[in-house]
């Protein structure tokens, strides 16, 4: 089932992500992903949707300009941010020095064309950091189990994290870390959920591709061009025909 961003779509998303269990992984997400970027350097940052859950206000230091493109309307938050397609991006090529993508690929209508678009904008060297729903997580046992698949997040189209890595490798990317997320059940109660984090330990030692979501930080690959050798430096050999 397809899931877009529709401005319905993305209140709903809102909605649960200011709820348990959503808003504990995201409190789990910006932490990571603020020290993350806090270890890149260079001028612009481009995020590609939630810009009104990940605020990124820790990240001054090391960037100079962060830009945000959004799709829908409720997820914008504040100004300063652009309406666009994120697989029609309005970047210039090779002009962002890191592109993060917040659960981006779940609810692109293309999320390959998504993906070749980060890649079109960064420049050689940048760092793309992307967060993902793990489709074999916990979280989504549950709600296969539930019959919930048309609600928010749980209809948008799920890649694994291995999935991900995968294409990445092939097109001109090289991983350098990822971290999985939230080894606990999906629960809607946050007095519960406590409780379950003294298990996550064990949780995550016996089912360690279980987590519900995860994050992957990979590098542009520079493009190597040989250059032709001049042929007019080589003399004619005569031969006989």
């Amino acid at each position: 089932m397809s899931c877009l961003l529709t401005n319905e779509k993305g209140e709903q998303l809102l909605d649960w992500l200011t709820q348990t269990p959503g808003s504990e992984l995201i409190v789990r997400e910006s932490e990571y992903i603020e020290g993350l970027i806090n270890n890149l350097y260079g001028c612009y940052l481009l995020q590609v949707g939630w810009g009104r859950i990940f605020h990124m206000s820790e990240i001054k230091r090391s960037i100079r300009k962060r830009i945000v493109i959004e799709e829908c309307f409720p997820l914008m938050g504040g100004t300063g941010k652009i309406l666009a397609k994120s697989t029609n991006l309005p970047i210039i090529s090779g002009s962002m020095d890191v592109v993060f993508l917040p659960h981006s690929l779940e609810f692109s209508v293309d999320p390959v064309q998504t993906l070749l678009e980060a890649k079109r904008v960064l420049i050689p060297g940048g760092y793309l950091i992307l967060l993902g729903f793990n489709p074999w997580g916990l979280w989504s046992l549950s709600r296969m189990l539930h019959c919930c698949n048309s609600d928010m997040p749980w209809c948008g189209k799920f890649r694994s994290r291995n999935w991900v890595m995968n294409w990445l490798n092939m097109h001109g990317f090289q991983v350098e870390q990822y971290h999985d997320f939230m080894f606990l059940p999906l629960l809607k109660s946050r007095a519960s959920l406590q409780r379950w984090q003294y298990f996550e330990a064990q949780l995550k030692f016996y089912l360690p591709m279980q987590g519900a979501a995860y994050v992957i930080c990979a590098v542009k690959r520079a493009s190597m061009i040989m250059p032709l050798p001049n042929i007019d430096n080589y003399g004619i050999i005569p031969v006989n025909i």
